[in-house]
Order: C-alpha cells, then structure tokens, then sequence
C-alpha cells in the first residue's frame, strides 16, 4: 500500500512525526520504515 502525504516542507514533517510516532508506539500501533520524500514540482487548486 502507498500513501501520499502532503508537506509544506521535510522539517515540518519531521516535527510532526517526532510528536505522533511516539504516542502511536504507545497505543500499539505498527511502526514503519522511514518516509521518502519527493519534492513536489506542479499541482493544482480546484477552484483558485
């Protein structure tokens, strides 16, 4: 399975995943590996 995740930037997902991960460990929930990231070149808004 993939999931794709948005970021504003690779060190806001880092802050994030340093607050969740180990509050999910707690709960039981699976770890996985590290996330890859990709830089993000075109996208679009509906409606702007």
């Amino acid at each position: 399975m993939r999931i794709f995740d948005v970021w504003e930037s690779e060190e806001a997902l880092r802050r994030f995943n340093e607050v969740v991960m180990p509050v999910a460990s707690e709960a039981g929930m699976p770890q996985g590996g590290e996330p890859t990231t990709s830089q993000v070149h075109n996208y679009w808004v509906p409606g702007a």
